[in-house]
């Protein structure tokens, strides 16, 4: 049987509000090495994104890039809310997605 590739995405409408929420749980030491990544990225650099609204930024910028190719893919593409803390929902949705019944 040939492989049936199938994806989930995680999106949030509103990343800036996402992002806070998790840097109140996953703390100062996380979020400042993911805010020094994106800082030495060559689209950080060039748009001078920096601190933690240039981390935004750059997750905003690529979740729309994203969301741009799964418009494209010609495989079943499941687009899920981030929910930061509910896992049980999602889950529900992978399996729904995958056609796998519990």
């Amino acid at each position: 049987m040939p492989a049936q590739p199938r994806l989930i995405y995680l999106t949030t409408r509103e990343p800036k509000r996402h992002f806070e929420d998790i840097v109140q749980v996953r703390g100062a030491g996380w979020t400042q090495k993911l805010i020094a990544y994106v800082e030495r990225t060559p689209v950080a650099q060039s748009q001078r994104w920096s601190g933690f609204e240039g981390f935004v930024a750059f997750w905003e910028t690529y979740q729309d890039l994203c969301l741009d190719l799964l418009g494209r893919m010609t495989i079943p593409v499941s687009r899920q809310p981030a929910k930061f803390g509910a896992p049980e929902d999602l889950r529900e949705a992978a399996l729904s997605h995958f056609v796998i019944s519990t």
